[in-house]
């Protein structure tokens, strides 16, 4: 990912998932905004990720180590997006 070249592809394949994913998701509730929104949403989710495992694998990280926690990683991220940000970095 050092790489300005393939960093573009990347970028453009993610934003290329993102857009088909909005339209799948606007078919199904007629509201292309509040589509591209949860799209918009669930991609980044996925994105960061894909980004943290990557970046623990080059920082020489256990393969087997990643891979134990990344469920309950997936979980939390998942977490957030399907409550949204209500009560996340709230100062008391």
């Amino acid at each position: 990912m050092e790489t300005p070249a393939l960093m573009e592809r990347a970028f453009l394949a993610m934003q290329k998932g993102a857009r088909g994913m909005a339209a799948l998701l606007a078919e199904e509730t007629g509201d292309l905004m509040l589509a591209t929104i949860a799209a918009a949403n669930l991609s980044s989710a996925r994105n960061v990720l894909v980004e943290v495992h990557h970046r623990r694998l080059a920082e020489g990280e256990d393969i087997d180590a990643i891979a134990a926690d990344a469920p309950e990683r997936v979980r939390a991220a998942f977490d957030l997006v399907e409550n949204g940000l209500r009560g996340y970095a709230v100062k008391a």
